[in-house]
Order: C-alpha cells, then structure tokens, then sequence
C-alpha cells in the first residue's frame, strides 16, 4: 500500500507538472501573441502617422505654391498698370509739348500784331514806284501783274489737304510770311499769324513753304 501511494504520489506530481508545463507554454504563447499584436499596432500607427504628416505637407506645399503664384500674378499686373500709366504718361507729354511747340512758332504774332498792318503800305508804294520807272515796258508789266493774281487765285483751290492756307500774306525782311491763316487746327479761321523763316520752298502764290521748325503752310 505504502508502494502504490507513493506511486499514485509520483504520478501525480507528474501530473501536476505537465500541468504546470503546459500553462506555462500557453501563457507565453499568449503573452507572444499579445506583443506581436501591440507591435503590429504600433507600426500601423506610426505609417498612418507618416501618411497623415506626408498628406499635411502636401497640402502645405500645394498652399504655398498657390500663394506665391497669386503674388507673382499681382506682381505681374501691377508691373503692366505701371507700365501703361507710364506709357500714357509719356504721349501726353509729348502731345502737350507738341502743341506749346506749335503754338510757340507764332508767338511773335500775337505780342506784336503792329508790324503786320505796317508792312502793306510799303508794298503799295513800291508798286507805283515800279510802274512809272517802267512805262516803255508796260507789257511786260501787264503780264506780270496777270500772273500775280491768276496764281494767288489758284492758291484757295489747290491747297495740299491738312496744310494750312495763308491768304493776303506778305514776306518779311526775316524771311518769315505774315498772313491771314485758314484751315489751322490751332488757329481761328483768318487769325493774322506770323510763321518762323521760311527754309524750304519758294515764297510765291500757289506754291508750298516749309519753316525751320518744320511747319507747312500753302500760299
């Protein structure tokens, strides 16, 4: 009997052992298990963390790139606002010194409209003188004096178009004209002007002068 407890007793410590072995075994196959699945938690929290830090700089990126070409548009339009306030900035200028340019070309004119109602009689005097120093050559002079008006009546019709006409005009000792002008944007029809000396052209009715500033005026 005392054989048999003591086997019974072996048997079960033995028993008891495996048991024990085989609790053991199980809790860390669990405890293994439970790591792996915290483990494998926190790898997908942390590549969820870098997508979601790759997606913010994406964004921030995209935001920035956004911004700047909003600038450089701004930047851009101002530039050409600049540009074409600069633009007509620059014609008005030059229109407004054009126009003091060709107001400035008959200035003399209007400070000293003496002159020009002085200077008729002299020619009506020259005219006579002429006339009885030449009577054996009368025809000669009937001649000259059809031609006189036959050209200052052909200047009213074959004005250039856009050259201003001078009618009743004289030659002045500075080779300037003095005259009645007609068809002048500037000037007020039949407005007595008095032009700069005349640099081109032939000072006779019916023919084309230019000034040194580069007026044009018909005869």
């Amino acid at each position: 009997e005392e054989a048999q407890a003591k086997k019974a007793a072996l048997a079960e410590e033995k028993k008891a052992k495996q048991v024990a072995a085989k609790q053991a075994k199980l809790e860390e196959a669990q405890a293994k298990k439970a790591a792996l699945a915290e483990e494998k938690k926190a790898k997908q929290e942390e590549v969820k963390a870098q997508r979601e830090a790759e997606k913010q700089a994406k964004l921030e990126e995209a935001k920035a790139k956004k911004e700047e070409l909003a600038e450089e548009k701004k930047q851009e339009a101002n530039r050409k606002r600049l540009a074409i306030a600069s633009e007509k900035k620059a014609k008005a200028e030059e229109a407004a010194a054009a126009k003091k340019a060709a107001q400035g070309k008959i200035v003399a004119s209007r400070k000293k409209p003496a002159p020009p109602s002085k200077a008729p009689p002299k020619k009506a005097f020259s005219r006579p003188a002429q006339l009885q120093l030449s009577r054996t050559i009368a025809l000669p002079k009937k001649k000259d004096d059809k031609k006189l008006p036959a050209a200052r009546k052909a200047a009213s019709k074959t004005a250039p178009r856009g050259v201003p006409l001078l009618n009743r005009w004289r030659k002045n000792r500075d080779g300037s004209v003095t005259g009645l002008i007609t068809g002048s944007p500037t000037f007020d029809e039949n407005e007595r002007v008095t032009t700069s000396p005349i640099a081109k052209g032939d000072i006779s009715g019916g023919n084309v002068v230019q000034t040194q500033s580069g007026s044009k005026y018909f005869l």
